[in-house]
């Protein structure tokens, strides 16, 4: 009884990590996100000791210096959102989807959704910062993230839907 009890343990803290929503909470899709863009400055020639980390607001950042060649910037730019989308979204395959084919109900779509909701979100900042740089901020239009996040959602529904379709003809 006690496995049930820890494997329960091990899928709500996944969740706690990985959701969007409570941002205390979902502190991985951040950390992911500033180490994507501290790893490509370092990957990229920056020395370490120029990549700063700060807050702009409340928003953790890196910074790399402005003598930085202007083409590196568009592979720092465009990496955090893109690299912290990529890993959720093999967080979504590889563990939700097959934990939903396991065990399916309502508690594991709705937290596989929030995951989605996440991804669609490191997407659109990535693509975002990669477009505007530093501007990026002044560019954010809530119109845009929600068509992302709406299609994120129907992509989630019909992979769902896929999966319950495949198991029903499977009986």
């Amino acid at each position: 009884m006690s496995n049930i009890k820890d494997r329960q343990w091990f899928r709500i803290t996944i969740f706690i990590l990985a959701q969007p929503f409570v941002p205390p909470l979902g502190i991985l899709p951040t950390i992911v996100h500033e180490a994507a863009h501290w790893l490509t400055a370092f990957l990229l020639g920056v020395p370490i000791s120029e990549i700063k980390f700060g807050f702009h607001g409340i928003n953790p950042g890196v910074t790399i210096p402005t003598s930085t060649p202007p083409e590196v910037l568009p592979y720092f730019f465009f990496s955090g959102g893109f690299i912290s989308g990529t890993i959720l979204l093999m967080i979504y395959v590889f563990y939700w989807i097959k934990q939903y084919r396991r065990h399916p109900s309502s508690g594991n779509w709705i937290m596989s959704m929030c995951v989605v909701f996440s991804i669609a979100i490191q997407f659109y900042l990535g693509i975002l910062e990669g477009r505007y740089y530093q501007a990026y901020s002044a560019h954010i239009n809530s119109l845009q993230l929600l068509m992302y996040i709406i299609i994120a959602f129907a992509c989630h529904v019909v992979i769902f839907y896929l999966i319950n379709r495949f198991r029903e003809k499977r009986a």
